[in-house]
């Protein structure tokens, strides 16, 4: 295992509020949070792009540098353990005991990569054995795994990982929003960026049973799950280019278990991604993108939009404390 030093540059403050004139009649509200961004060090031995993908609730942010997958803890950026016979690998997703998934595999594409798991100790697991190409993408606090198998060197499907197979969730491409207590799995259909999209979930809660279900879209037909809660009773992601939240609900009367709420949009231009959400459902991260391919991060939290400083950014993880991970352009990145 590799240690290197972590340094943190504080680059820019978000304005929070504006100021106003004395008052002596009444207390001014107390301003907005705001958030500075800084720079994670990351290093290179070639010509990957570092970048961070999640964050737990101890602020352990987990990613790829240097081709290899990497966690950042108490300031220093550690490589996890090398997987023998592959030239790279990344750490997708961690959880609250410190078991983090990903993969290894070529440089780049979809074709042999393998899921992998890292225990807190170091010591790996390669979580398959057959031939298929596949990846962790989520894991739960339970143990739960899920992630996608490749259909071309493009294209995968949504899959669960478990006993050292890939169970495929329905048919056709698409993608994995996350995995909850008890092995719940929601994502999207079709990963074609601009066509019809259709989230969904699939566990032991839907419909009262088991089985695939398909979330509310209104009259969209573009739906998109971005991300879930570690419970399983929210999930975050887009209908009518807004965000909004599916949440589940136990024993309704008419039969419908999964309800839509629209929340909105934040006041920037372009296309809405959600990315990120706090294991308590309470934070939702994502960005916007024009067509000029600008990005701009944001979080949702307190009933309010925030949008986070620097341009070309885009958010992977927030957690309970309000912390969030992402990059901007090129350079790993965390606000707070």
């Amino acid at each position: 295992m590799q240690v290197r030093r972590l340094t943190l540059a504080a680059v820019v403050t978000l304005a929070a509020g504006a100021a106003s004139g004395p008052s002596v009649a009444r207390a001014d509200p107390p301003p907005a949070p705001g958030r500075m961004i800084g720079l994670l060090h990351a290093w290179s031995a070639d010509d990957s792009t570092p970048y961070t993908k999640a964050i737990n609730n101890a602020n352990v942010i987990v990613g790829q540098s240097g081709s290899k997958a990497v966690k950042w803890v108490d300031g220093l950026p550690l490589y996890l353990t090398e997987v023998p016979g592959y030239a790279a690998s990344a750490a997708t997703d961690i959880n609250e005991a410190g078991v983090i998934v990903g993969w290894a595999g070529p440089k780049s594409g979809y074709l042999k990569r393998k899921p992998v798991r890292w225990d807190p100790d170091g010591s790996y697991t390669l979580l398959t054995g057959n031939n298929e190409s596949s990846w962790a993408e989520a894991i739960s606090n339970d143990g739960h795994i899920a992630g996608r198998m490749a259909t071309s060197n493009t294209a995968a499907r949504p899959v669960r990982i478990r006993g050292g197979r890939n169970l495929p969730i329905g048919e056709g491409s698409g993608t994995v929003a996350g995995v909850a207590a008890g092995g719940i799995v929601a994502g999207s259909f079709n990963e074609c960026g601009t066509c019809a999209t259709t989230a969904f979930v699939d566990g032991s809660r839907v419909g009262g049973g088991t089985g695939l279900f398909g979330l509310p879209g209104g009259s969209d037909s573009r739906t998109v799950a971005g991300a879930m809660s570690a419970d399983g009773l929210k999930i975050f992601g887009v209908a009518n280019d807004e965000l909004v939240a599916w949440a589940y609900e136990a024993n309704p009367a008419d039969g419908v278990h999964w309800r839509r709420t629209r929340i909105g949009r934040p006041p920037l231009p372009g296309v809405l991604t959600v990315s990120a959400v706090s294991s308590d459902g309470a934070r939702v991260g994502g960005h916007t993108r024009t067509a000029s391919l600008e990005q701009k991060a944001w979080i949702f939290e307190n009933g309010a939009f925030v949008v986070l400083p620097a341009y070309s950014t885009w958010v992977e993880g927030v957690n309970i404390h309000g912390t969030v991970t992402g990059a901007m352009v090129s350079a790993p990145v965390f606000w707070k």
